[in-house]
């Protein structure tokens, strides 16, 4: 719904004036609020009156935020280093690339990269990760929010913003540090040795390929590769 509502307001940003802009914002909140509550959406009756509720509570609680959306779930792929004989590239898609308020100067704009989550707690989540990390080294800029749609019964708890600042030689660190990862990872390959590192659990599930590296033997491990693996009809394209 957050991907409707922005994409929306980018596309009537610069044909009305900021009252029929928020007339307008208004309208679709509603109709989004109608979409959620259908019943033939494949929601059940809670998970419903969750969607409808938050999208009209977001409008409200943000009505005069100071964001002003650049782009929605762009793509990209950068080339993080190359040479003679390799291209190591990173990708990525971030919900949102927008222009705020500089919060160190604000008399200037900045470009921030933003991504949606959402929570059952008031917990942040911890920002030092590739995503953060890669997403503001593409976007050349060193200002990342977290915007945070909770599920808590009290709307004034449910939404909430983590603003992220990472000076340019931490973002150079990481680059460097990853580039090291990609070498260590054309090693690997190369041998035909992988190392399991241990790190399955993800943040809300486990690693895809947790069912392949916790095979007890080579007949499990084929057994699974067949059922849930499948190879890429065609080349891997980049954004």
């Amino acid at each position: 719904m957050l991907e409707i509502y922005y994409r929306y307001k980018i596309s009537i940003k610069d044909k009305y004036p900021i009252q029929k802009q928020l007339e307008r914002m208004a309208t679709l909140v509603q109709r989004l609020r109608k979409c959620a509550d259908n019943e033939d959406n494949g929601f059940d009756d809670e998970t419903r009156n969750l969607l409808a509720t938050r999208i009209v509570a977001y409008y409200k609680r943000y009505l005069n935020e100071d964001w002003e959306p650049l782009g929605v779930e762009v793509g990209f792929s950068i080339i993080l280093y190359e040479d003679k004989y390799n291209i190591f590239i990173y990708e990525g898609r971030p919900d949102r690339i927008l222009r705020i308020k500089d919060p160190f100067n604000p008399g200037r704009r900045v470009i921030c990269v933003s991504d949606d989550k959402t929570r059952g707690r008031n917990d942040d989540l911890i920002d030092y990760n590739n995503q953060v990390n890669g997403y503001l080294v593409a976007a050349k800029t060193n200002w990342f929010v977290y915007n945070y749609m909770g599920k808590q019964k009290d709307t004034q708890k449910a939404f909430d913003r983590q603003l992220v600042h990472r000076s340019d030689i931490a973002l150079e660190k990481w680059k460097q540090t990853t580039i090291k990862w990609y070498f260590k990872i054309l090693a690997d390959r190369n041998r035909e040795e992988f190392l399991e590192s241990m790190q399955c659990p993800g943040e809300y599930s486990a690693c895809e390929f947790l069912s392949l590296c916790s095979s007890k033997d080579d007949r499990e491990y084929n057994a699974v590769m067949n059922a849930k693996f499948k190879k890429r009809p065609e080349a891997r394209k980049s954004w």
